[in-house]
């Protein structure tokens, strides 16, 4: 896909966006019954909700039969809600606070009297949503701008309950790599990234990864969605919905600056850390931070704008690194971000808003791995096109039918090469000692990555007061094509122990991919009914998902032909329904306390991943690479090829290894919850919550080529206690033999259970309190595999235990403006996953001692290594980690004009706890690999006018 290529299918969108029929902004909703003072319901009241934050300022709806209203698609923000009736009194609720994402309930009892008659309450806002199941942490603008964050959707959503990244984020520091999020054994694919209800997603590989980074500046509000998500949603993991930012019939304006220099960080580096091989620590030159915001009408009451720039950065000096020369080695970052939103009011039933946001990045020494130099473990990564643009149109067809119309694109094109300096240099083969985790010479691989997503959404919501009907569906389409060769034209990375020559992995390369998620369409239907105390929600979802394989010409390499591809369709081709089932009890018929359930079935996050990895050319695969053995004869230290043994694959990077089953079937994950809620005081509620999730038709590879009984046991002695151990040794014969084949397995399995308990207290006296404690344990189930060397420890269930994880943020308003406010998480020693690209085992299984047996240890091996876990799952963890974040800062007023001026400290407590060791036995074992940031310092001044 080419800048033209993104263009013609953006014009393309807008056209079928013109002709579709509608998409779910995912915004709040006022609901209620109208009763006379007998307690008799009351249909025909009309009820009109005010706020600035709409901009056609009023909506109106009318009660059914049941004495029920209901007001869908309202922006976060203060409402007045009035309820008249000819012949009875009017009832007045001014001050509704209405976050994103919630159902708030406002009834009310009409007493006999004129129309004028007005009784006026100020309301207290529900925190009791008594109509949804949905599990949620709404984090309005109040909230994003008063707590320390790195103001960014990752940082902020490690301070949900349930909620964990797949690596710890001080300061931001984690936003400018893939960072991803889990909640309740869900898989970090299984995550949603959406702006105003519609995916934003980049189209790579399973769908993870962030299509674009958001500027902070544009959110109204953050929504995270843990529990319950509804049938207009595919994924079932964490739901990352952010509300954009409109305009108003004023100019309003912002400024936020915030600073970090190098001088104002702790060192946590200590001796002992130092004995154990970490010399330095990450450490920040400097972090930055300048967000401009400017919003405001075109024309009153009819086009409205909201803008927002935003230029940060960060610059590092890299973990356990330093050159020769005694200088540290760099690790810098740079994002420059521009968007701008357009709110019309077409008419009085039709309502557009159109978005545009363009991203320039740039990672100077991206990837660094290890105590290496940085121009040889460090890749420089590149996007000089990133952009994401959005349309949406919202329609009132009739007083209770409304139509949205959606239409969202993201398109980046990263390119990641070795550092210049580097990659041109006589003999820049790329080198790894597999013992000490070091490199040499050049970072191996070079790749030019273009990817796309378009999705086009439409609904029809039909409402009653006692039935909010929804149907809908969407329709997306992702691209994504690589270009990779390997550095030094060798195509190889040769491969050390303790600085011994031992084996190259060498590739297929040169590579040029391109598949196509062609379509992805999901039609839906629910209901959200509501029976006096009563809710029902209730959907289903049909999804279709198609992947092809485009025709695909690639020349010869050092160790492959030339090749040519044809077009494969239908890689997969998935059809599937998934049921949503929700239940909510108002039980006292207050408002107040609420028991909700749900049973869920979601299906398996995927994009692109399962098509790359069937795609006949491709380098990931088992086809792609191959690990052999090496003698350096003439002990020139290069690999030649009279020195490289006989290939372990003989189909290597001439056909596909792993051929898809015909009838494989998409994976899924089924979710269970029952939650009690409850208001104990206005504003604070506390909920108790028990959630099971388990996934069904996990991915297997079975082996035809070669089986079990191809296998022959031989015991060795385990280097750390003298215990034996069964390995087993492959038939010579049998040696380079290939043909795999993916299908579902009825034994590999991931589940989990466990329990939250969390509060949540809002009240109007300038404090805010949040957080919770989630007990859990998740065990992962591998048994079906090709090699009988996997099947140690390949079952959890008798090893793992639960595990605690405990949260609370919040701030407070004291005298003279001066403002208060901290975070603190607590997890368990669980080992940080180090380039947060790919699922790997989970880290609830804690730490491994893997030996790597070689014909060093059994003279007859017939493949060149075997890794052997050593000790058991669940048996040896790292240090608890403990984060603490706070602020002190000081609020001014002038006239229309704030100001505010605050210190942070980010790790305030200095946590030096070990996130990451390296787990190959030798010399290197348990040697430090990466500790927290120590304590920083950050001041910043936001200016709003």
């Amino acid at each position: 896909m080419n800048t033209n290529v993104g263009t013609r299918s953006l014009v393309f969108a807008f056209v079928l966006l013109a002709l579709s029929a509608g998409v779910a902004a995912a915004q709040g909703a006022i609901a209620g019954v109208v009763r006379d003072s007998g307690g008799g319901v009351l249909p025909g009241v009309t009820v009109e909700v005010s706020s600035p934050a709409l901009i056609e300022k009023t909506r109106t709806a009318v009660t059914d039969g049941q004495g029920q209203y209901r007001i869908i698609d309202l922006r976060p923000g203060t409402y007045t809600v009035v309820i008249s009736l000819a012949g009875f009194n009017t009832v007045r609720r001014e001050g509704l606070e209405l976050p994103a994402d919630f159902i708030a309930t406002v009834n009310a009892d009409l007493k006999v009297g004129a129309l004028e008659e007005s009784i006026t309450v100020t309301a207290e806002s529900p925190v009791v949503d008594v109509r949804s199941t949905t599990v949620q942490n709404v984090m309005n603008r109040e909230l994003l701008d008063a707590i320390p964050t790195g103001r960014s959707y990752q940082s902020v959503a490690q301070l949900t309950p349930g909620v964990q990244l797949n690596r710890p984020d001080i300061a931001g520091a984690e936003a400018f790599f893939s960072t991803n999020l889990r909640v309740h054994g869900s898989l970090t694919r299984d995550q949603a990234i959406h702006l105003d209800g519609m995916d934003t997603t980049s189209g790579e590989g399973d769908g993870r990864f962030q299509g674009f980074y958001r500027d902070d500046g544009d959110n109204e509000a953050v929504v995270y969605t843990t529990s319950s998500i509804p049938a207009e949603v595919s994924k079932g993991g964490v739901r990352i919905n952010m509300i954009g930012r409109e305009g108003s019939n004023a100019f309003r304006s912002s400024l936020f600056v915030a600073e970090t220099p190098g001088a104002w960080q702790a060192n946590n580096i200590t001796p002992a850390l130092v004995t154990r091989g970490l010399p330095t620590a990450r450490e920040v030159r400097r972090f930055y931070d300048y967000n401009f915001t400017l919003g405001g009408p075109i024309a009153r009451d009819r086009h409205w704008f909201f803008s927002s720039w935003r230029w940060w950065g960060v610059q590092n000096d890299a973990a356990g690194a330093v050159r020769p020369d005694g200088s540290r080695s760099p690790d810098d970052a740079v994002h420059l971000t521009g968007s701008v939103r357009v709110t019309s009011q077409l008419s009085a039933r039709n309502k557009l808003m159109v978005y545009y946001s363009r991203m320039l990045k740039r990672t100077l020494y991206q990837r660094f791995i290890g105590p290496n130099r940085p121009e040889v473990a460090s890749s420089r990564h590149t996007t000089p096109i990133i952009y994401s643009a959005q349309a949406r149109v919202a329609s009132t067809v009739a007083a209770r039918l409304f139509i949205e119309n959606g239409f969202s694109m993201t398109y980046t094109h990263p390119k990641i090469w070795p550092q210049p300096e580097v990659a041109t240099a006589a003999g820049a083969i790329p080198k790894q000692d597999l013992v000490l985790g070091t490199f040499a010479n050049a970072y191996a691989f070079r790749s030019d990555l273009y990817k796309g997503n378009g999705v086009v959404t439409s609904s029809l919501s039909f409402v009653t007061g006692s039935h909010q009907y929804k149907a809908g569906y969407q329709l997306r389409m992702a691209h994504s094509r690589n270009t990779l060769t390997i550095t030094g034209d060798r195509h190889l990375i040769q491969e050390y122990r303790n600085g011994v020559p031992s084996s190259v992995n060498v590739f297929a390369t040169p590579v040029a991919t391109d598949v196509w998620l062609k379509p992805e369409l999901g039609i839906y239907a629910q209901d959200s009914w509501t029976l006096r105390q009563l809710t029902l929600n209730y959907g289903v979802r049909w999804e279709l998902f198609r992947g092809v394989v485009s025709e695909q010409d690639v020349p010869a390499g050092r160790f492959v032909p030339a090749r040519r591809f044809a077009e494969i369709p239908n890689v997969p081709n998935w059809k599937d329904f998934t049921p949503r089932l929700g239940v909510v009890y108002d039980l006292f018929g207050t408002g107040k306390t609420a028991i909700k359930g749900g049973v869920n079935k979601y299906m398996w996050g995927e994009s692109v991943a399962f098509t790359e990895r069937h795609n006949p050319h491709q380098a990931g695969g088992a086809n792609g690479s191959d690990r052999r053995t090496w003698t350096d004869l003439n002990r020139d230290d290069i690999a030649q090829d009279n020195e490289i043994g006989p290939a372990s694959n003989r189909n290597f990077g001439l056909s596909p290894a792993l051929r898809p089953d015909p009838d494989i079937k998409r994976p899924y994950h089924v979710e269970y919850n029952v939650t009690l809620q409850h208001e104990v005081v206005p504003r604070v509620s506390v909920t108790a919550a028990w959630y099971k999730r388990q996934y069904y038709r996990v991915f297997q590879t079975k082996d035809l080529a070669v089986s079990f009984s191809d296998y022959t046991p031989v015991e060795v002695r385990s280097p750390l206690d003298g215990s034996a151990i069964t390995i087993h040794n492959l038939r010579p014969d049998k040696l380079g033999l290939v043909d795999q084949f993916e299908t579902n397995s009825s034994n590999n399995t991931r589940r989990y259970n466990g329990f939250d308990l969390s509060v949540d207290a809002r009240p109007r006296s300038g404090t805010t309190l949040f957080g919770g404690i989630t007990v859990g344990k998740q065990i992962d189930k591998t048994c079906d595999v090709p090699d009988p060397n996997q099947l140690r420890f390949c079952d959890q269930t008798q090893y793992l235990g639960y595990q605690t994880v405990a949260k609370v943020s919040g701030s407070h308003l004291l005298p003279g403006g001066v403002v208060v406010s901290g975070t603190f998480q607590s997890y368990p020693g669980n080992p940080v996953n180090a380039q947060a690209t790919f699922d790997v085992a989970s880290p609830e299984a804690g730490l491994g001692v893997n030996w790597v047996v070689t014909r060093a240890v059994v003279p007859t091996l017939t493949q060149a290594q075997i890794t052997v876990p050593l000790i058991q799952p669940g048996s040896k963890y790292l240090d608890r980690y403990n984060q603490v974040d706070f602020r002190v800062g000081k609020r001014f007023r002038v006239g229309n004009t704030s100001f505010d001026a605050n210190l942070d400290v980010f790790n305030a407590l200095n946590t030096n706890v070990v996130l990451r060791v390296t787990e190959t036995f030798g010399a290197a074992l348990d040697r430090p690999l990466e500790i927290p940031l120590a304590r920083l310092f950050r001041v910043s001044a936001s200016v709003r006018f």
